[in-house]
């Protein structure tokens, strides 16, 4: 479906760019070459001319029926267009004096009608050659017994032709004389003495020599071996003298002197016959089907050969006439071939016409009158030849037709090219050709489900080789008894147990046997393993970000290969509060205020082969990580949106009676009064689903205030103490309260944020807000705002435009004053990064068709729900509640294809969006394109049912 054949428009694209324009006129590009292969620049080249071709032809709209359309003429210059023009006056004039001719002519022949086409034309110019140059006359030639008469004439000519044959080969006897011998007698006497005996075959032989002497032009003897052929050449002579006798007078009354008294020459006689089929050919090609008007051809031209040549020689009125009309027909075509070269004339726009001298006429009359615009026309018609050679031709036929006035050629060209390679990309794909949305979704979930029983096979495997490994009562092959034994002991023992290093060190091969995965910390490591321990295959390292170097160095040591898990935007090493003491932590000295190195900076720094984990599903609602995906993520991490539209996952309190204790406590009260209020109402309320609380401070002492007037509800309110202890109503989720620093690692369903910071009594607002005034403050501050996985509320008497940037640069301060800014107003603070799903574009053509079905069905929908790279294509708002989302809808376009493996894109996306509460509905632009009003219904049944 996404797949890009060269030109880079995949099946889907097309899809999408048809389906809203389905109801659009297409043309059918068959004259293009190799479609599938088409190139990315040829395709734009392409484009580029369809849209120069529009420019083009806007030059001389309308075309069709244009003044110009006969001129197929490309290169324009002054001097070739006032030639061009002469010739179409001088075409002008020839056409007036062949018309007048042809008048005379068909008056002369009496042929009905008022037009004449040139096919007509030609013909009756043909067959006035035919009468200026008679090999021939009779009536016979030009009357219905021309036909009896061809063949009569054949007869003749091949008798004629043999006759003179043998006379060549009787060249040396009078014909006369040899033709009054009894040739028979002659004949009959050889063929006897041919079987006679020796003497009286001599004697007979000779006396037929002895005849034949005497018709010897040069008395000499014939030869005995020619004298067979002579007797056989004679009689055949003979025979056909007679037979031309027999016909002397009917051919004599047709061919008249060309008969010559019984001698004509063949060669005459067959041009004569060849001239008589030519000319009764001639007459029928002119008459066509008017047999009426062929009788009275017949007719007029039998009493003209009755007459003889003199009747219509060239001085006569009826030569007169033929030869008229056969220099004008010759002049006219010389004068159309030259204005046919000039102006590259389209022969074919005026030769086909029923009436020629008409659509000359027009020619010649409309040409000029539009010769003002034969520059552009020029540029118009080399455009149009490219077009056609680029196989075009289509898209030219509609410019020139009525309608081309209106017609946008680029979207034509786009719509067709799409529509010829869409059909192409089908046709190759059988994937394409046989896809059917509900079996798709079938193999969907055989995937999730084959995949679920892999990963659940999977995990049984490696617990039944781990559990193989477990040396039983005599042990295995590589562990020692020794190793077995002392570990039984120490278990054995109440008392005075060995120290761990030196257990561990003892079991070196029994150890990775029980325990092939060791979970310690850094300074565990060093302190129970000693330096000479075997390596481990892997060592890996979660928050790497918070390890200082020198302790994350003894464990990597301990390893063959390393895995490093951290997030280097957030809390690094640090010693600002053990550095701060009772000291004001708005005070320290920079050098106090300095982070250490962790490990993940040393090896980022060192450009150490990394992957970015991008896909982010904690936050139960889109918004509790939109800020910080935006500050120090560069918008890259994957999120998924929540059902709820209502609030962002941010909410922001504002408290202006809230006063800074800067030169004293270091605390806000009304802060964490409103605080502590907040978090006990919801902590004794029994309404909503049971959630986890943090709260989290800027300052140790605001924590410190925090966690007292708590106590004092804790004691006021014994039903909540519950949420404090190991068994909480969620479970291992207590509520706490930390600070800053002490945060990373955390999270709850809730974060209850205090600032602390803001104006003092006098309302003067101090650019000094402890921990982010730092050097990687603003890693604190993202620690911070990512640990709630439903809900962040922040209470503050400060609001972001009262944070002064010029006096100060500290990122996390300005850091502080933007993310002040998101939790008041949400997402329109980050406009640039992010777009309200009310008010964000439909991803694709197709999306936007559905979404309009959608709300002609009654019902809001909302495109590109989300702020990140991964967004729900559709969402139907539940009427009954506007701030909730009833359904999703997915499309197959880039959100779909972006996925990189099967998993993410048909399992992992779907279970996450499930999880935060999404009810999915899927549609294939395939389906859509062949049934819309199916899918549309499917659709309605899907919403529907998500309102249940």
């Amino acid at each position: 479906m996404h797949r890009r054949p060269p030109c880079g428009l995949s099946a889907h694209s097309c899809f999408d760019y048809l389906l809203p324009r389905q109801s659009e006129a297409t043309v059918k590009l068959d004259g293009w070459p190799g479609l599938l292969e088409t190139s990315t620049v040829k395709l734009e080249e392409t484009r580029l001319l369809a849209r120069h071709l529009q420019e083009r032809a806007r030059a001389v709209m309308p075309l069709h029926n244009h003044a110009l359309a006969p001129l197929a003429c490309e290169d324009w210059s002054p001097v070739w267009a006032e030639r061009a023009l002469e010739r179409i006056r001088e075409l002008a004039v020839q056409v007036e004096k062949t018309a007048e001719a042809t008048r005379e002519l068909r008056g002369w022949l009496r042929h009905p009608g008022d037009s004449v086409s040139l096919a007509l034309l030609r013909r009756l110019r043909a067959l006035t050659e035919s009468l200026l140059a008679p090999e021939a006359v009779g009536p016979a030639f030009a009357t219905t017994s021309w036909n009896q008469l061809a063949i009569d004439l054949d007869r003749w000519v091949t008798l004629v032709a043999e006759r003179e044959e043998l006379r060549k080969r009787l060249a040396g006897y009078d014909e006369n004389k040899l033709l009054a011998l009894d040739l028979d007698a002659l004949q009959s006497k050889w063929t006897s003495a041919q079987d006679a005996w020796f003497l009286a075959k001599w004697l007979r032989i000779g006396g037929v020599r002895r005849q034949l002497r005497t018709a010897r032009t040069d008395a000499s003897k014939p030869t005995v071996g020619t004298l067979s052929q002579v007797l056989r050449d004679g009689l055949r002579l003979r025979a056909i003298n007679a037979d031309l006798s027999t016909v002397s007078t009917t051919a004599q009354a047709c061919l008249g002197a060309l008969w010559a008294n019984g001698e004509p020459s063949a060669e005459a006689l067959s041009r004569a016959i060849q001239w008589g089929k030519v000319l009764h050919t001639r007459m029928v090609e002119c008459a066509g089907d008017d047999f009426v008007w062929l009788g009275q051809l017949r007719q007029l031209l039998s009493t003209l050969f009755t007459e003889g040549p003199a009747a219509y020689a060239p001085s006569t009125s009826i030569g007169t006439r033929l030869t008229r009309y056969s220099e004008a027909m010759a002049e006219l075509e010389k004068v159309m071939d030259r204005l046919a070269s000039d102006v590259r004339l389209r022969r074919n726009s005026v030769d086909t016409a029923t009436d020629h001298f008409a659509a000359l006429r027009a020619l010649t009359e409309r040409v000029p009158t539009a010769w003002n615009q034969i520059r552009e026309w020029c540029s118009w018609q080399k455009a149009r030849r490219t077009a056609m050679e680029t196989g075009l031709e289509p898209l030219i036929d509609k410019l020139e037709s009525p309608e081309g006035t209106t017609l946008d050629v680029s979207a034509l060209f786009e719509r067709s090219f799409r529509r010829a390679l869409l059909f192409a990309l089908i046709e190759r794909e059988p994937a394409l050709r046989e896809f059917f949305g509900r079996e798709h979704n079938e193999r969907i979930e055989r995937f999730r489900e084959l995949d679920e029983k892999l990963a659940s096979l999977s995990r049984e495997l490696i617990r039944a080789r781990l559990a193989a490994g477990i040396p039983r009562d005599q042990g295995i092959d590589d562990v020692p008894k020794a190793e077995i034994g002392l570990l039984r002991k120490e278990i054995g023992k109440r008392m005075r147990h060995i120290p761990v290093r030196k257990l561990l060190a003892g079991i070196p091969k029994l150890l990775p046997r029980l325990k092939p995965c060791v979970l310690m910390s850094p300074l565990s490591v060093a302190q129970y393993l000693e330096a000479s321990h075997e390596s481990f295959d892997v060592v890996i390292f979660d928050e790497a970000s918070q390890i200082p170097v020198w302790d994350a160095v003894g464990a990597i040591a301990r390893g063959k290969q390393l895995i490093m898990v951290g997030d280097p935007k957030q809390l690094p090493p640090t010693n600002f509060f053990s550095s701060a003491g009772d000291e004001d932590e708005d005070d320290l000295t920079p050098d106090a205020n300095k982070d250490l190195e962790s490990v993940l900076d040393e090896l980022m720094s060192n450009q150490v082969r990394h992957k970015r984990l991008q896909w982010h599903y904690r936050s139960r609602h889109e918004g509790l990580i939109t800020f910080s995906n935006r500050q120090y993520y560069e918008n890259d991490l994957l999120t998924f949106p929540s059902p709820e539209a209502g609030h962002g996952g941010v909410r922001f309190r504002h408290l202006p009676e809230a006063r800074y204790d800067k030169g004293g406590s270091r605390t806000n009260l009304k802060e964490g009064e409103a605080l502590v209020a907040e978090l006990v109402q919801r902590l004794r309320s029994t309404d909503g689903p049971r959630r986890s609380y943090g709260v989290v401070t800027f300052s140790q002492a605001q924590q410190q205030l925090v966690e007292n007037l708590l106590d004092e509800e804790r004691r006021k309110h014994p039903e909540i103490e519950t949420h404090f202890g190991d068994v909480s109503p969620v479970e291992g989720e207590p509520v706490f309260v930390k600070n800053l620093e002490n945060v990373q690692g955390d999270e709850r369903d809730v974060i209850l944020f205090s600032i602390c910071y803001g104006p003092d009594e006098s309302g003067k607002v101090s650019m000094n807000f402890g921990p982010l005034n730092r050097d990687g403050g603003e890693r604190r501050l993202n620690v911070a705002i990512t640990r709630a996985k439903h809900e962040v509320l922040v209470f503050s008497g400060l609001r972001s435009d009262q944070i002064d940037l010029t006096r100060t640069r500290a990122r996390g301060v300005r850091d502080l004053k933007h993310f002040l800014d998101y939790a008041d107003r949400g997402p329109k603070a980050l406009a640039a990064a992010t777009t309200s799903s009310s008010t964000a574009e439909a991803d694709s053509e197709f999306e936007r068709m559905v979404a309009a079905r959608i709300r002609k069905a009654g019902y809001e929908v909302h495109h590109q729900v989300g702020c990140s790279g991964y967004r729900i294509d559709l969402a139907v708002v539940d009427p009954t509640n506007p701030g909730r989302y009833l359904l999703g809808i997915e499309c197959d376009g880039a959100t779909y294809h972006r996925a990189a493996t099967a998993r993410d894109r048909d399992k992992l996306r779907q279970i996450i969006l499930e999880g935060l509460g999404w009810k999915l509905h899927r549609i294939w632009s395939t389906d859509w394109w062949h049934d819309s009003n199916g899918e549309m219904a499917k659709l309605e049944i899907a919403i529907k049912a998500s309102k249940n």
